[in-house]
């Protein structure tokens, strides 16, 4: 959880602090998913308003930049299912794709040393900024 007591949540810009909000909500997700297995994991009848909860409070984070990003349908699509999600299947499924959508806005991607021709003097000087 961010901090905003905290001096140097002050100095921190606000699209960080932005990101990191939308990372809890997806850590809360996936929080929720797990536990859901959990629990059915050990026989219990678990409802899926957890799940489907914390779903719609990360898209409600991310809502705008999907919008802006996606084209009409597949937005409606995700919108339609998060609001609609009925099963577990769905959830996961809907829950893939805006995993996807983080890993294009770099915001979950751990891979990200680029990749050069260390045999092109140029090209390799351009790449460690020389």
């Amino acid at each position: 959880m961010v901090d905003f007591n905290n001096e140097s949540t002050i100095t921190t810009a606000p699209h960080d602090i932005v990101k990191i909000l939308i990372l809890e909500r997806r850590k809360y997700v996936c929080d929720a998913i797990e536990h859901y297995f959990k629990q059915e994991g050990n026989g219990i009848s678990v409802p899926l308003a957890i799940v489907k909860s914390r779903l719609i409070g990360l898209f409600f984070e991310i809502q705008a930049g999907l919008k802006r990003d996606l084209p009409n349908k597949e937005y409606n699509d995700i919108k339609k299912t998060i609001f609609n999600c009925v099963d577990i299947e769905q959830a996961k499924k809907v829950f893939e794709t805006l995993n996807d959508w983080f890993d294009t806005k770099r915001l979950t991607r751990i891979d990200t040393i680029k990749s050069y021709d260390s045999s092109d003097v140029e090209t390799e000087n351009k790449a460690k900024g020389v």
